[in-house]
């Protein structure tokens, strides 16, 4: 069983075990919607149940474990599994890394190894539309998030 918690702005899961040291183990869910930290909660306590997840061995909440089998070596594949595991942020947000990063694809080629993309080839996807210093800002941001969840994949091998 688990019990949902909020610090500040961020909702986190705790899980409880007698048999587990420490008896308490906190997850962060990397969420500030209630709506999307309570079907993170029902996902995890079914996967908790089901013996698919273990907080006390593995604390971070990759749900699908479908992710962990998908080859990422192409851009296209990198979105692919980007995307679904942004799944649990809003509507919109979701709609905005697609079409920015579809943006990013088309002009760099979605079959292109994620491994040779350079900087080069960002600073030429910049250039391919007359953009506002704002819009720069902000598809550079989704670009850099969408870097680290590649890079963390690569480091990590969870996905």
């Amino acid at each position: 069983m688990s019990s949902l918690q909020k610090k500040g702005d961020w909702y986190y899961l705790q899980f409880f075990s007698p048999e587990k040291s420490p008896t308490r183990k906190k997850v962060s869910l990397k969420t500030r919607r209630l709506s999307a930290a309570r079907k993170l909660q029902r996902r995890l306590e079914d996967a908790f149940s089901f013996g698919d997840y273990d907080p006390w061995v593995n604390a971070s909440i990759l749900l699908d474990s479908s992710l962990k089998r998908a080859p990422i070596e192409t851009l296209d594949a990198g979105i692919s599994v980007f995307l679904e595991s942004k799944q649990a942020c809003r509507k919109t947000t979701v709609d905005h890394y697609r079409w920015v990063l579809s943006s990013f694809a088309r002009v760099v080629g979605s079959d292109r190894l994620i491994m040779d993309i350079s900087v080069s080839d960002i600073a030429e996807w910049l250039e391919s539309g007359s953009l506002a210093a704002q819009s720069v800002h902000t598809y550079l941001s989704r670009l850099r998030t969408f870097s680290r969840f590649l890079s963390c994949c690569f480091s990590c091998s969870s996905c």
